[in-house]
């Protein structure tokens, strides 16, 4: 992250810009064994199971290797209309990345109509148009700074960054 500040008369512009890269490997080992289904409670205590659901290969805990990249830059302008009361305006864009796997471990169902998974390179596609207006004010009340009221408003967008999908990454064929 870099940010540059720039003051000529009554203007205080800022400038910046942030890049982060959000690497999180994850061990699933739920279910490691499987889950069985008893039609009767006769059929589980002769260990004769109706079901199983389990990930390939049995036993084998699965490593889920998500990567993804988020760019932001910005430009404020506080502006002293008196000596006392500033105004701030400001704009922010940030673009993340699509979320990928690193082992291209990755699959989505295409449709609501689809009958199964398919590999795919992302589980989805994030826009990049998060345009954020920000607006605010500095008020000191005295002249003497000991007092300021401050007020700020803006356009924010949570970003969905790797721990908050890694329940779709166990889709079929590799969860």
């Amino acid at each position: 992250a870099d940010d540059f500040s720039y003051v000529t008369g009554k203007h205080s512009f800022k400038f910046g810009g942030d890049i982060q890269r959000f690497i999180y490997n994850q061990e699933s080992s739920a279910n490691l064994l499987g889950t069985y289904t008893f039609a009767t409670f006769t059929d589980f205590l002769e260990g004769i199971p109706s079901n199983l659901q389990a990930a390939s290969p049995l036993g084998v805990p699965f490593t889920h290797h998500f990567r993804q990249w988020l760019f932001g830059v910005y430009a404020q302008d506080g502006y002293a209309v008196i000596p006392r009361l500033t105004l701030n305006f400001g704009l922010r864009w940030e673009a993340p990345t699509d979320p990928t796997d690193a082992q291209e471990q990755s699959s989505i169902l295409p449709s609501l109509a689809a009958t199964s998974t398919v590999v795919w390179p992302n589980f989805f596609t994030i826009r990049k148009n998060n345009f954020e207006p920000r607006i605010g004010l500095a008020w000191q009340v005295t002249g003497s700074g000991k007092t300021v009221v401050r007020a700020g408003a803006g356009i924010y967008h949570d970003q969905l960054l790797p721990w908050s999908y890694q329940s779709v990454s166990k889709n079929p064929p590799f969860g």
